[in-house]
């Protein structure tokens, strides 16, 4: 009798200890198991909050700022497995405006998303040129336009929006800023792949699991690059500026 309670109490720890690898195992067995997954942006600068209107920042060139509309596109999500099992959000489900007017669209939800652990996140900053303006996004085009994220179907997407006011130690007169950055053709190519780690991360079946995304503005100045508004108060379409802004893009996001 001793010796089946001590082998009773084995079982139960080690069927204990494998509860969160079930998920895994059945997706891997054929008999796949779905949860959903939540992820929210938090735009800041410099670790505050960002506000839209009278708020002021400076930035590394000790021009002081403020935004009147920020904007950007999120698309290609893909969340990573380190065994090879990576999700791809499907592709039609897989472009998203971030914007810090509308509350609602900071937090993007993933459905039917395989119960397993996950490493990383990559998703793309702004629209990928061999995919736009309408090969396999066409539902993306009318609320591109709305949100006024698109120039025009022959020019593309504006991949970010960032508007506001300046001053200078120099000149004190608010001066408007615009910041669009995007591509065209194949000629200018501004789009970006983001890759985060995610740790101790896992979907299990028919649960909600979710995590947070950093959006530090201040890098959209002093990422990879330095860029400041009295170099160029107006990117559109320009070649020189707009590639350096996309590329400090690249650190702008991290999991919060």
């Amino acid at each position: 009798m001793k010796k089946l309670s001590i082998l009773a109490i084995i079982a139960l720890l080690f069927a204990s200890c494998n509860t969160d690898e079930d998920a895994n195992r059945n997706s891997e067995l054929g008999n796949p198991t779905f949860g959903n997954v939540t992820f929210t942006f938090a735009n800041e600068v410099d670790g505050e909050p960002l506000q839209l209107g009278s708020t002021t920042y400076v930035n590394s060139n000790n021009e002081t700022y403020s935004v009147s509309d920020l904007k950007y596109i999120i698309s290609n999500i893909v969340l990573i497995n380190d065994n090879g099992l990576d999700y791809v959000v499907p592709e039609e489900d897989s472009y998203f405006i971030i914007d810090q007017q509308l509350s609602s669209s900071l937090t993007i939800t993933l459905q039917d998303v395989p119960s397993r652990d996950y490493s990383g996140i990559s998703f793309g900053f702004g629209v990928d040129q061999f995919k736009y303006p309408l090969n396999g996004v066409m539902n993306f085009v009318p609320r591109a336009d709305e949100a006024g994220m698109l120039w025009s179907w022959s020019a593309g997407y504006r991949f970010l929006k960032f508007e506001g006011d300046y001053t200078t130690e120099e000149n004190a007169e608010p001066t408007p800023f615009i910041v669009h950055v995007g591509s065209h053709g194949s000629t200018l190519d501004n789009y970006q792949e983001i890759i985060m780690p995610l740790s101790n991360f896992t979907v299990r079946d028919s649960e909600t699991s979710a995590f947070g995304i950093k959006a530090d503005i201040s890098n959209i100045f002093d990422g990879n690059n330095n860029y400041y508004f009295e170099t160029n108060n107006e990117v559109t379409i320009d070649p020189v500026n707009a590639p350096i802004i996309s590329d400090n893009m690249k650190t702008v996001f991290t999991i919060n």
